[in-house]
């Protein structure tokens, strides 16, 4: 399916990928190798794709947080840290921060600061 959505549109294709990171490594590997432009996107890293790249306002993305929130039943968010490393944040803090400019998005779907 990546093979023909990236043959078709010649785009680069975002596909949801596992929390697991051997997950992610092993599809962004397969897509190299295999010269496709693919991203992988988490369900919290679609907000900053929503905001830079489908360019939808702050106020529509308001409304799709606050139901993703009041269904989920953590309030962290995995984040890559300016060293490199690992860390949990508030989710609300990180979703601040993509409004705020203070954050990247890595290919694997992480935010990074």
């Amino acid at each position: 399916m990546l093979k023909v959505l990236y043959l078709c549109t010649k785009n680069t294709v975002y596909k949801f990928c596992s929390d697991d990171q051997d997950t992610r490594s092993h599809i962004l590997a397969y897509a190299a190798q295999n010269k496709y432009d693919l991203k992988c996107i988490s369900p919290f890293s679609f907000f900053f794709l929503a905001k830079n790249e489908l360019a939808l306002s702050k106020e529509i993305c308001d409304d799709y947080f606050s139901s993703w929130i009041s269904q989920s039943s953590n309030q962290r968010v995995s984040v890559i840290e300016r060293n490199g490393l690992k860390k949990t944040h508030l989710t609300a803090e990180v979703y601040s921060d993509i409004w705020n400019d203070y954050v990247d998005c890595t290919a694997e779907g992480y935010i990074k600061y």
